[in-house]
């Protein structure tokens, strides 16, 4: 059976959602609604079940979810429960303390539903199976997704990482960072960064996705052209399919 998964990549900001083929191969065109955060799991099941209804023809759901997600249940919400950087809403955290997502989307939507978290999403959208392969987010916050032949290791949570003193991932790297500091300086730590983890670990690739990815000044990346990529596809979405896989 051919099927057509919704695919749904939820960011702090916007969550942005479109039906997908089963070779990825985006089938209709991607449409966004603002995610509202912080708010609480029964409030982003409405936003997605709102979301969905701008869609037909599909007949299960893959979710790219901003925070710590295991077998359906979320053991960290992430920017959903931030109220600014380093600051949560206490209670909405509470909330979403080990909140059964996946059985809350399966009884709102009747459909299968697949969920991970969604830089994992975006690491099976860009791996092409060669070893390992590691993609990085850019957007509202930064997140890290790795592939081992193709197939997705343990995840690791890296916003909350201090890359300098004081100083976490996302502070260095996110949205924030990049329009107080401007394009130039945030491309040149970020490829500091990317210099780090291809030292470190050795992948055959490193993949930079997301929102931010294209407001990269690729001049940094001169060092690495042939092992980084840079994806203007909306890869967050386009992975979603294969987590029925």
């Amino acid at each position: 059976m051919d099927h057509v998964t919704l695919c749904i990549d939820i960011g702090a900001t916007s969550m942005k959602a479109a039906t997908v083929s089963k070779t990825q191969t985006l089938i209709s065109e991607i449409r966004s609604l603002k995610t509202q955060a912080p708010l609480p799991p029964e409030r982003l099941v409405d936003r997605i079940v709102s979301l969905s209804r701008q869609f037909e023809g599909f007949d299960r759901v893959g979710i790219g979810f901003p925070g710590e997600v295991f077998d359906g249940i979320v053991s960290d919400p992430s920017n959903l429960a931030r109220i600014k950087a380093g600051q949560d809403d206490r209670e909405i955290r509470r909330m979403w303390e080990q909140a059964p997502l996946r059985t809350l989307l399966i009884a709102a939507l009747c459909l299968p539903i697949a969920l991970a978290n969604d830089a994992d999403v975006a690491a099976l959208g860009c791996c092409q199976g060669l070893g390992l392969e590691v993609t990085i987010t850019l957007g509202t916050g930064i997140g890290c997704g790795r592939t081992q032949d193709g197939r997705l290791l343990e995840h690791q949570e890296i916003h909350d990482v201090v890359a300098r003193p004081h100083t976490r991932y996302d502070e260095l790297l996110g949205t924030k960072a990049m329009l107080a500091m401007g394009e130039d300086y945030w491309s040149k730590d970020l490829a500091d960064v990317v210099a780090e983890i291809l030292e470190l670990h050795q992948p055959e690739k490193i993949y930079l996705v997301g929102g931010n990815a294209p407001r990269l000044n690729r001049r940094v990346l001169e060092p690495f052209l042939d092992r980084v990529w840079v994806h203007r596809e909306p890869m967050g979405i386009l992975g979603g399919s294969r987590l029925f896989d």
